[in-house]
């Protein structure tokens, strides 16, 4: 398992902790963030971990090193031109059957996207850098197979979440 963009390590912390599982990988490209993540793994008492600093764009992996990957609220912060090659390098680092579980920002309420959107426009950050994406569309242009999409609602703000094998990794 590895979790790409694993921030402060909260839902890692969470995958870290089942049974069974044999290597649980956590990378970020913030030193600042892995600083974070460790110390909540260490407050936990969880030891069975490995974390590192890497870019997304190239992870430091073999190919097929993994049969499942996370990323949550990464996509949505990258320029449109790399969101590609993270797909790609995410394909490249997945075992034939793998699976990718992606969560990215939604579209909003109409109002709700209009005023974030002039917001990201202006400067993006103020809306945290991030923006709705049309990641179906992405996924499916660059060779994964769509096996599940589910929009969630937190206090109102929605998410996309995803789950889908790459072509290239022997999805039929």
């Amino acid at each position: 398992m590895l979790e790409v963009a694993l921030g402060s390590g909260e839902f890692y912390s969470s995958l870290a902790r089942i049974a069974g599982l044999r290597r649980c990988v956590g990378v970020d490209l913030s030193a600042g963030m892995l600083v974070r993540a460790r110390r909540r793994l260490e407050e936990a008492g969880i030891e069975r971990r490995t974390l590192c600093r890497a870019d997304a764009l190239s992870l430091p992996f073999s190919a097929e090193a993994f049969d499942i990957l996370f990323n949550l609220y990464m996509l949505d912060l990258l320029l449109v031109e790399d969101v590609r090659r993270v797909l790609r390098e995410f394909a490249r680092v997945l075992k034939p059957g793998g699976r990718l579980v992606v969560v990215t920002m939604a579209e909003q309420a109409p109002l709700v996207n209009t005023l974030w959107t002039r917001l990201y426009r202006c400067s993006p950050v103020l809306v945290g850098g991030c923006r709705p994406l049309p990641v179906a569309e992405m996924l499916v242009s660059n060779g994964w197979k769509i096996e599940l999409h589910e929009q969630i609602s937190q206090c109102g703000f929605r998410s996309d979440l995803f789950v889908a094998q790459s072509a290239k990794s022997g999805a039929s």
